[in-house]
């Protein structure tokens, strides 16, 4: 694994075998490359695409790992929240959803617009909404409101 972090390019990790030898006989760089790539340098040197694939693998692996990362600190910061709310932001954590809300009169007011449901369920207590006993409508502070 630290090969492919220690190597920015398949150039640069051919670079690394490639002796003074190599360029004093041969003139140019490029040959000596060459020389390496096909393995005569080594048995063991790996082809471009082996390269190329073990570099996407450990990009892979550090994403993941970032990801896993993330998600322990957001757990930590929610050990105070009850299992539903936890639920809700680990739902809401990874994108964002926004719902579209049109048209419900309330008295004499007409409202719709969008609601963040992301930053809802990070800003309140979102149980009432589930259970019914608080309707979810859309406030001065979502994305729009009219």
């Amino acid at each position: 694994m630290a090969l492919f972090d220690k190597f920015e390019t398949y150039e640069d990790y051919l670079d690394s075998l490639v002796t003074p030898d190599d360029n004093m006989y041969l003139g140019e760089l490029e040959y000596a490359r060459a020389l390496v790539e096909l393995g005569y340098r080594s048995s063991g040197t790996l082809s471009r695409q082996n390269f190329n694939q073990g570099k996407e693998e450990r990009a892979a692996e550090r994403s993941i790992s970032n990801r896993d990362k993330k998600q322990k600190k957001s757990e930590e910061d929610t050990s105070n929240l009850s299992p539903l709310q936890k639920l809700l932001q680990k739902k809401f954590a990874s994108h964002s959803e926004v719902l579209l809300y049109i048209s419900a009169k309330f008295g004499s007011k007409e409202i719709s617009g969008f609601i963040d449901l992301q930053s809802r369920v990070k800003a309140e207590n979102f149980l009432p909404y589930l259970t019914g006993n608080k309707q979810l409508i859309p406030k001065t502070g979502d994305l729009t409101c009219v």
